[in-house]
Parts: structure tokens; C-alpha cells; sequence
């Protein structure tokens, strides 16, 4: 389950992304439950290498090492770099998809192996955003 803060319109939601259903994606908004259909994005993840839900076509799941996109957007800010320590929760980059702010934050405490995206940079779901060590 993917955690985060979401801003929209001047105002900030606690926000759990949890299992994928299809071409559904189960969502908790401030602890109220929403399921959230995803067709097309999922198909223009699938279209663009990225497969299973946006898990990239690697093959291996590096679980909580790698911080991946949730959504589709751009990189807006990178709060941290290569070697940098980091605990569990910080945010460590922050998202804009649809006029929305999302921090992501680390999934546990380690070092930063490999940040693979940059200020600006659109995003597609599940693509990585970062690899702790």
C-alpha cells in the first residue's frame, strides 16, 4: 500500500493507495474508502513498457526499496539524492497529477541508492521514482 498527502485546491488529504482489481485500484481518501477506475491510464502504462499494474517489465519486485509513481504526472520537486539518508515516511519527492500536489514519501529507513527521475520529468504510473539501498 502506497501512502501520501494530496493537495487539492488548497486543501491536503491523507491518501492510501492499496490493491489493484482489474482496472480498478482501491483507494482510502482521509480513511473513507474509494475505489478509483483506471482503464485508459493503465493502458497507456501497458503501451508504454510498463506493465502489471505499472510495475516496470523487469521482472523483480523490489518492494520497500523503490519508490514508485502512483499516478500519472510530473516531477515537481526531489528532496533528496544519491547517498542521502532517509526514515521511514519523509518525503522524499513531490508529484503534480490533475492540479494536485502528492508527496510520496520513503517506505522504510535507508540510503538513497538511485533517484531515476528528474525536476520537470512526466511520470507514468508505476514507473520509479527512487531505489534505497
Amino acid at each position: 500500500m502506497v501512502r501520501m498527502r494530496v493537495k487539492v485546491e488548497e486543501r491536503w488529504y491523507e491518501v492510501e493507495v492499496g490493491e489493484w482489481e482489474g482496472d480498478e485500484v482501491r483507494v482510502l481518501v482521509d480513511e473513507e474508502p474509494v475505489m478509483v477506475r483506471l482503464s485508459d491510464v493503465a493502458q497507456d502504462a501497458q503501451a508504454s513498457g510498463l506493465e502489471d499494474g505499472g510495475r516496470e517489465a523487469s521482472g523483480e519486485d523490489a518492494g520497500d526499496s523503490v519508490v514508485r509513481s502512483p499516478l500519472p504526472g510530473v516531477v515537481l520537486s526531489i528532496d533528496v539524492g544519491v547517498g542521502d539518508r532517509v526514515a521511514a515516511g519523509s518525503r522524499v519527492c513531490v508529484l503534480e497529477a490533475m492540479k494536485m500536489e502528492q508527496e510520496l514519501t520513503a517506505p522504510r529507513d535507508g540510503r538513497v541508492k538511485a533517484v531515476r527521475v528528474q525536476k520537470g520529468q512526466n511520470v507514468l504510473i508505476g514507473q520509479m521514482i527512487l531505489e534505497l539501498e
